[in-house]
């Protein structure tokens, strides 16, 4: 009889355990740096390219539906500074602020890594301070699929790494101005990659974040 309860006791144990770390809330940390430079060949000088540096944060929540399906939320918050390298131009820092339901499944797991594939819905708005009256406001949606790697610390805690620009989807931006909305649609690889040609891209080119099981 003690035995039998004993082992009932475990089963219970196991399953508030399993039931207990089913949800996960974390965040990530993202940014992209471009810069460079190019020279003809009938030139003896080179010239300094436009340079891009963004910094974005990800606070995510997510719950296990199944044993290898997550579904759950990720806001952002970012900025991007642009500098133009040319006389007579000024540098632009652009505000973003977004957030995005997201599913990811995974693929395979081997010991404490596991490979992910993660869809997302993201909607997000970027305000470009140009240094004029007529700041143009940007609004990005879109859907996008991109894998996700993921290495297990502990029973609780979870290390994650993903690039946006591994990403394939498809995304819609609309940029209004002196009451002039000019909208744009891309379709590829990398479309919600702060490496696009886009500034207002609220994605990043490296991704690294931590989630805590609960």
């Amino acid at each position: 009889m003690k035995k039998q309860v004993l082992f009932l006791a475990l089963i219970l144990f196991s399953a508030v355990s399993i039931q207990a770390q089913s949800k996960f809330f974390g965040g990530s940390f993202g940014f992209d740096y471009k810069d460079g430079s190019y020279k003809s060949s009938n030139s003896s000088s080179s010239v300094n390219s436009p340079s891009t540096l963004s910094m974005n944060l990800y606070p995510v929540f997510g719950k296990y539906v199944l044993p290898r399906l997550v579904v759950g939320g990720e806001a952002g918050l970012g900025f991007s500074v642009y500098d133009p390298k040319s006389s007579g131009s000024e540098v632009q820092v652009d505000f973003r602020i977004g957030a995005m339901p997201f599913v990811r499944f995974c693929l395979l797991q081997r010991g404490d890594f596991g490979f992910w594939l993660k869809g997302g819905i993201p909607v997000y708005f970027t305000i470009d301070d140009n240094g004029t009256d007529t700041n143009p406001v940007t609004v990005d949606a879109g859907l996008f699929v991109k894998p996700l790697l993921t290495y297990s610390m502990s029973d609780r805690w979870q290390l994650e790494l993903s690039s946006d620009l591994m990403g394939f989807g498809y995304k819609v931006s609309a940029t209004s101005k002196n009451e002039t909305t000019t909208t744009y649609n891309y379709l590829g690889f990398g479309v919600n990659s702060g490496s696009s040609t886009v500034s207002s891209n609220f994605g990043s080119a490296l991704k690294l974040g931590i989630v805590h099981l609960f």
